[in-house]
């Protein structure tokens, strides 16, 4: 039987390399909106190329809750059969 233990990696505890403390605003790094409202507002107007052609939901759909968009999308599983994209 082949020993594999010493050419396997010790484990290391990841360090953070700055704080983690929990803020109410956006990293220096960020260029995008701060605003909250803002920021939902760009998600729910943001689109992919397969939604636009393939007539899926979006994800304002996902977001409020859209029935009729999301049964159409998601036929296959409501009538408990499994989900294949």
């Amino acid at each position: 039987m082949l020993n594999c233990d010493k050419a396997r990696p010790t484990p290391q505890a990841i360090k953070p390399t700055e704080s983690a403390d929990w803020t109410t605003g956006p990293v220096p790094e960020w260029s995008g909106p701060a605003d909250d409202a803002a920021l939902i507002t760009k998600m729910l107007t943001s689109g992919s190329a397969k939604q636009a052609f393939s007539g899926t939901c979006t994800v304002g759909d996902l977001w409020n809750a859209n029935v009729t968009a999301l049964s159409a999308t998601f036929e296959l599983q409501l009538n408990g059969s499994s989900y294949t994209p």
